[in-house]
Formats: structure tokens, C-alpha cells, sequence
């Protein structure tokens, strides 16, 4: 059985890694700065608490020898007073605390790091691994810096990795307490159900790549022991956009299913200029990986009502 260390395993899509890993048969290492265990599966699963900041923390869990890390653990709240820095501390220290210790334990461990596709600082027009990366801020300059300080260690000391600029994704929280609900599906569906309506304040016609977590999921899943993707980098994406509005609609609809009654969306009319396409081209990725992306926008939302209503009862 292989060992796997999930870092960030808190978070809204490292609840799904561990689940969906944990189901694959991995033996599983759930490392966060929170406790999660009661909100995951306990077969397959370890649970340890982790700051990746701490140099310490870090090696004396790498002690454990794993056979593959994946690299979740970031800082991400733009909101946060002291965001520059913790994102710095976390997104680039935190990943070269675990190279560090790899190098210096001489492990074979493998590490997957989950970058984001906002490096590129492109929101119109194809994207492409090809494309110049151009950050805008923090949170995307600091996993380019990540993504770079992998490829230093990966020359001077032999580590391997692979690398995935995720787009946006999606999926019902595993848990009514997460920290995620600001995340595009996840406000629209708590809008429904506390309001009764989904009010797009920005332009209804942006457009944005979303993948669902279970697609994301299922990618890492086969990339682990996949030796083309070797030290390379890869969009992690549905390769398709959508507008805000179309979000809305899929929630509308997931509303209409779930409680047999119509939800009203509500957009600025002075909003609505027509944006230029986008799309996070997948098909590096696609090549040597066979896998299909899928839609799963109502069904998620159906979860999230589920999991919203459940809770208040």
C-alpha cells in the first residue's frame, strides 16, 4: 500500500482528495492546520496536525518516508491584514520546507503541487502551458515562486515532481463549518436558501474555467504513478468556460429540483457588457491522461442545499 501525505487537507478540495485517495485504497496521511477527522473517513486515513511554516514540524513527519506528497497547503485569504506575508510564509516557505527535508533525508518521495492557473495573469483568450507567465499578486506570485523553487531542487537534487495550475473548482463542502463559502457555487447556493435569490453584483457574462472536484480528483489520482507527467507542468482544467450568469441558472435549476420552487436571479444592469472568451487549453494533460470532464454543477448544488437545509433542521 502506497503512502500518500496530503498537505492542506482541510481545505474545501483537500476534503475531497483525502476522501476520494482514502476510497482508492492509498494509505493516506491527512496533514492540516485543523482537525478534521471528524468530517472525513477514518479508514485508510491518518490525521496529523501540520504548519507547514514549521521547518521542524515538517521533517520530523517526513521521517514517516512517503512514497508521494500532495502539495495542497496555501494561504489564500486576500482579505487577511497580513496576507503578503502569510502567503509568502506558507505558499513559498512552507513548500521549501518540505523540499528541503526531502533533499536533505535523501527521500525518493514524489511531490504533486497544485499551482494555480492565475500565474498566468490572463483572464481572455487561450492559455496554454506555453503561455508567459505574468502573476498579478500575491496569491498567484507566490506559487510561481513555489513552482520555481521545485524546478531548482528538482536539478539539484533529484527531485521529482509534477506540477497542475488548477482553474477554479467546484464541489459540495464536506462540512456546513467550511471556510469556502465565498466560492462562486457555494455563495450562490447559500444566497438561495437565506435570501431566496441570487444577486450577481459584477458583470453576469464573466467568464471563468471551472472543473469539478471529483474531475480533479480523478486526475490526480492517475497522475500519481503516471511516469510521463515526470517532472513537467500542466493546466488542471474543464478546458471550458462559463459565465456567472450560466452558474446561476445551474443553481436555479438545482433549486426547482431540490424544493419544486423558482429562485429569482438578480444582475446589475449596468453590468452587462459582453466579455472576450476564455479558455485554459487541457489538452497537454489530456494526451497523456485519458480522462472525460464532466458537468456537475446542479447535482453539487443539490448537495449544498442538502447540506445547507440538513444542518438547520
Amino acid at each position: 500500500m502506497e503512502k500518500i501525505l496530503i498537505t492542506g487537507a482541510s481545505g474545501n478540495l483537500g476534503l475531497w482528495v483525502v476522501s476520494n485517495l482514502a476510497r482508492e485504497g492509498y494509505s493516506v496521511t491527512a496533514a492540516s492546520h485543523s482537525n478534521i477527522s471528524a468530517v472525513t473517513p477514518t479508514v485508510n486515513v491518518k490525521y496529523t496536525l501540520l504548519d507547514v511554516c514549521d521547518e521542524n514540524a515538517v521533517s520530523a513527519l517526513l521521517e514517516d518516508n512517503f512514497d508521494h506528497i500532495i502539495h495542497l497547503a496555501a494561504f489564500n485569504n486576500i482579505s487577511d491584514l497580513q496576507y503578503a506575508e502569510k502567503s509568502l510564509n506558507v505558499n513559498v516557505g512552507g513548500t521549501l520546507n518540505i523540499l528541503d527535508s526531502i533533499a536533505k533525508k535523501q527521500l525518493k518521495t514524489n511531490i504533486i503541487y497544485i499551482s494555480t492557473f492565475h500565474v498566468y495573469g490572463k483572464y481572455t483568450g487561450i492559455v496554454t502551458e506555453q503561455t508567459k507567465t505574468n502573476p498579478l499578486n500575491m496569491y498567484a506570485l507566490t506559487h510561481l515562486h513555489a513552482e520555481d523553487y521545485i524546478g531548482l531542487y528538482a536539478k539539484t537534487h533529484n527531485i521529482k515532481f509534477k506540477i497542475f495550475r488548477l482553474t477554479n473548482s467546484y464541489g459540495c463542502p464536506a462540512d456546513r463549518q467550511s471556510t469556502q463559502w465565498n466560492l462562486v457555487l457555494n455563495d450562490f447556493c447559500r444566497s438561495a436558501i437565506e435570501r431566496g435569490e441570487i444577486r450577481i453584483n459584477s458583470n453576469p457574462h464573466t467568464l471563468r474555467d471551472f472543473i469539478w472536484m471529483g474531475d480533479v480528483c480523478a486526475i490526480l489520482t492517475k497522475s500519481i504513478n503516471n511516469q510521463k507527467l515526470i517532472n513537467q507542468t500542466f493546466n488542471l482544467s474543464s478546458g471550458k468556460a462559463f459565465t456567472l450568469l450560466q452558474i446561476a441558472q445551474y443553481v436555479q435549476q438545482a433549486f426547482f429540483n431540490t424544493f419544486n420552487k423558482p429562485l429569482v436571479i438578480i444582475t446589475n444592469s449596468h453590468q452587462h457588457k459582453k466579455t472576450q472568451s476564455l479558455k485554459v487549453n487541457n489538452m497537454k494533460l489530456l494526451k497523456e491522461i485519458d480522462h472525460v470532464m464532466s458537468n456537475k454543477f446542479v447535482p453539487e448544488a443539490m448537495k449544498i442545499f442538502t447540506l445547507l437545509t440538513g444542518e438547520n433542521k
